[in-house]
């Protein structure tokens, strides 16, 4: 139990990048729930709550990016 809030905080830290860089709106949600999750854990580091920021930041820019109203706005 001493590495596995560690391990959860890197991994939804992990996520957010991946959905981030991905521009997978399902990674971003994914990384929002893995932020939760580390944040019943000990979250010394901040990583949940950046996790959590990040992939509500990264799920609104992929899904306002594929909508067809937004999207036809920037052509």
């Amino acid at each position: 139990m001493n590495y596995v809030d560690q391990m959860i905080g890197w991994g939804a830290l992990l996520i957010a990048l991946a959905g981030v860089g991905f521009q997978h709106e399902w990674l971003c949600a994914l990384a929002v729930v893995f932020g939760i999750v580390a944040m019943f854990f000990k979250d010394i580091r901040g990583m949940g709550i950046t996790s959590i920021s990040i992939g509500v930041i990264g799920w609104l820019m992929t899904t306002l990016y594929s909508s067809s109203q937004v999207f036809e706005l920037f052509q």
